[in-house]
C-alpha cells in the first residue's frame, strides 16, 4: 500500500520576529532561505510571527511555498493554545533571535516535545557593546541586559547556530556546557550564470545596507567622511552607489551638498540589485561595529565582484576569503583604486571570491551541518543524498 509521504513527513515550527521581508534586510532573507531549504526537503513546515502584521506580499507568497503562515492580531493572542493543542505534532521547533527565544522557548518547552535548534544571527550584546565603545547613547545598560538573556537561551536550547566562526569559538568559552556550531542560512544554490568576469568599465563603487542597522549608518559616514577624500583624489571618476532603505535625512542632505558623485538608491528589487552587482566594479563593507558574519560582503563575491572591507566587516567568515581588509581610511581608498583600475588584480579578487562563496556558502554545506541534529537530513528524504555527501 502506497505511503501519504506527506502525513508523515517531519513536522517544524519556526518562529521569528515577524514574516520575513526577504528583499529588505540580511536577517529577513536568511530566515526565508531556511524556510524553503525545509520545504525542499520535505518538511512541513509551520511559521509563527511574534507580529501581528502580514506585510505583503511577503505572506502570500509564503504560502504559496507550502508553509502553513500563524500570523495576525488573532495569533498574536492565541498561539499559546494553539501551541498546546498542536504542539506534539512537531519533531523540531527552529528560534531565531535572542529576544524571541526569551519570549517563546517555555511555552515550546510545555507544549512540545520538539528538539529545539536556534539561530542567532549574530551576538546580539557583542553588536550593542560595540555600539556602546562607538559612543552611541544608551546602550550599557541594554549591553548587559542582553549578554544575560543571550546566554541564557543559548544554554537553553538544544543547539545553538552562529554564522561567525569567531562568535561560535568565543561562546564556547563563556558557555562551554552549550551545544554551539557554525552554521549559516546565508546561501547560493548555484552562481549566477552572468557573474562578470570581465571587469565593467565604470568605474563604480556599490555600498548595500539597510540604515535601520545603525552599524550601516556608522560605517556609511566613516566612508564618506574618512576615506572619499582620498579616495578622490587617487580616482577621481569614481561614482559610489548606496543601496538601502532608511538613510539618514542628514546624510542624504550633505552628501546632495557636498558629494555629486554619490549616488543614493534606496530600497530596490533583488533583480535591480543583481544589475548592479554586475555594473559595480567594487563593493565596500566599511563597517566599525556591529557583529556576525556581512550579508552583503558574501552576496557581493557570490556575484564575483571584488570587496573592500574592514577587519570587522570580514570578521567571523571562514578561513582565506580573498578580499581586501584594512582599517586605515588611506589604504581603504587605495584599495579601492586599485581594483577600479588593475584588470589583472580585479580578475584574481573576482574569480577567487566566487570559489569561496561556492565552497562556504553552498546549499549542500548547510544540508550537512544541519544533519548532525536532523538525522531526516542523511536519510532518504529530498535532501538526504545531499547532506549525506
Amino acid at each position: 500500500m502506497a505511503v501519504d509521504r506527506q502525513a508523515v513527513a517531519p513536522a517544524i515550527l519556526v518562529i521569528d520576529r515577524g514574516i520575513p521581508e526577504f528583499d529588505r534586510d540580511a536577517g529577513s532573507r536568511t530566515c526565508w532561505q531556511s524556510l524553503q531549504l525545509l520545504l525542499d526537503c520535505g518538511f512541513r513546515v509551520s511559521f509563527l510571527s511574534a507580529s501581528s502584521a502580514r506585510p505583503e506580499p511577503y505572506t502570500r507568497q509564503l504560502e504559496q511555498l507550502g508553509v502553513r503562515v500563524l500570523a495576525g492580531p488573532l495569533w498574536r493572542v492565541a498561539w499559546p493554545l494553539w501551541l498546546l493543542v498542536w504542539g506534539r505534532q512537531f519533531q523540531y521547533v527552529g528560534i531565531h533571535r535572542p529576544q524571541i527565544a526569551a519570549r517563546f522557548l517555555r511555552w515550546v518547552r510545555w507544549f512540545t516535545r520538539a528538539k529545539v535548534l536556534y539561530y542567532g544571527h549574530d551576538l546580539h550584546f557583542l553588536r550593542e557593546n560595540r555600539l556602546q565603545l562607538l559612543a552611541a547613547p544608551g546602550t550599557a545598560t541594554r549591553t548587559t541586559r542582553l549578554r544575560r538573556r543571550e546566554l541564557g537561551v543559548i544554554r537553553a536550547v538544544d543547539v545553538a547556530y552562529f554564522p561567525s566562526t569567531f562568535e561560535v569559538e568565543t561562546l564556547r568559552e563563556l558557555v562551554p556546557e552549550a551545544r554551539v556550531r557554525v552554521l549559516s542560512y546565508w546561501f547560493f544554490a548555484e552562481s549566477p550564470a552572468d557573474a562578470p568576469r570581465v571587469p565593467p568599465p565604470a568605474q563604480q563603487v556599490l555600498f548595500v545596507g539597510n540604515f535601520r542597522h545603525l552599524p550601516n549608518v556608522d560605517g556609511l559616514r566613516w566612508f564618506l567622511e574618512e576615506v572619499i577624500p582620498e579616495l578622490r583624489r587617487q580616482s577621481p571618476a569614481v561614482e559610489i552607489v548606496i543601496v538601502g532603505e532608511n538613510p539618514p535625512a542628514e546624510i542624504v542632505q550633505s552628501v546632495n551638498a557636498h558629494h555629486p558623485h554619490v549616488h543614493f538608491r534606496g530600497y530596490v528589487s533583488d533583480d535591480q540589485l543583481a544589475t548592479l552587482y554586475r555594473e559595480s566594479r567594487v563593493a565596500i563593507v566599511p563597517l566599525r561595529a556591529g557583529a556576525g558574519v556581512k550579508g552583503k560582503l558574501v552576496e557581493a563575491l557570490h556575484f564575483g565582484v571584488p570587496v573592500v572591507t574592514t577587519s570587522l566587516g570580514a570578521e567571523g567568515l571562514p578561513p582565506s576569503p580573498t578580499i581586501i581588509s584594512t582599517d586605515v581610511p588611506a589604504d581603504f581608498a587605495t584599495g579601492i583604486s586599485r581594483l577600479l583600475s588593475d584588470d589583472e588584480s580585479w580578475r584574481e579578487y573576482s574569480a577567487a571570491g566566487q570559489a569561496y562563496v561556492a565552497e562556504h556558502f553552498s546549499r549542500d554545506a548547510v544540508l550537512r551541518e544541519l544533519a548532525r541534529e536532523i538525522p531526516e537530513l542523511a536519510g532518504s528524504w529530498p535532501c538526504g543524498k545531499g547532506a549525506a555527501t
